[in-house]
């Protein structure tokens, strides 16, 4: 089972995640936090930033040792999202799966290209940072930023994506660095 989790994306995870969350919440078995107060202070939990500019509190949810944030932009392809987990073990298989996303490869799956790998410091610690682009199900370009560090509670995913025409990298760049 270990090999094939090393073929997911990390786009693929949170979409895996967003579904079951979803799915469980039309069971009743969990509630997602839509106020902004609540999903900040879920935010706090995992991990303190300098929210980029025009980006709004979107959603929170816990679930199954995970904690997803997300913050929307004011383009409709403007999305930040944390996730956090619980279990340490995640660091290292979220890790081995960056490890197989270089510059240049392409996953058909989701359609997207990853542009850059580089290595980043994020809260004293090493980390690599991707940049990819892709095409989403609307036909639409979009970049994204993803880099896996460890959390206040846990090792955590970044997600960062914007419209291409709209890629600020010095915003990336700020996001990252404003982490604590």
């Amino acid at each position: 089972m270990k090999n094939k989790s090393k073929n997911f994306t990390p786009i693929l995870i949170i979409t895996i995640l967003f579904a079951t969350l979803l799915s469980a919440c039309s069971k009743n078995s969990i509630a997602l936090q839509t106020n902004p107060e609540k999903v900040n202070k879920s935010a706090e939990q995992m991990v303190s930033f300098v929210l980029p500019t025009g980006f709004v509190p979107e959603v929170s949810a816990e679930m199954m040792g995970y904690t997803l944030v997300s913050y929307k932009g004011t383009e409709d392809m403007s999305h930040l999202y944390f996730v956090q987990s619980e279990n340490q073990a995640d660091e290292e298989n979220l890790s081995e799966m960056f490890e197989k996303l270089s510059p240049g490869s392409f996953d058909r799956n989701n359609r997207s290209k990853i542009l850059e790998t580089k290595t980043i410091s994020v809260r004293g610690e090493e980390a690599t940072l991707i940049i990819s682009e892709a095409i989403n199900g609307e036909g639409n370009d979009y970049r994204q930023a993803m880099v896996v560090f460890q959390g206040k509670n846990g090792p955590t995913l970044l997600v960062f994506s914007e419209p291409v025409e709209n890629w600020n990298q010095l915003t990336v760049e700020n996001l990252i660095s404003s982490i604590e």
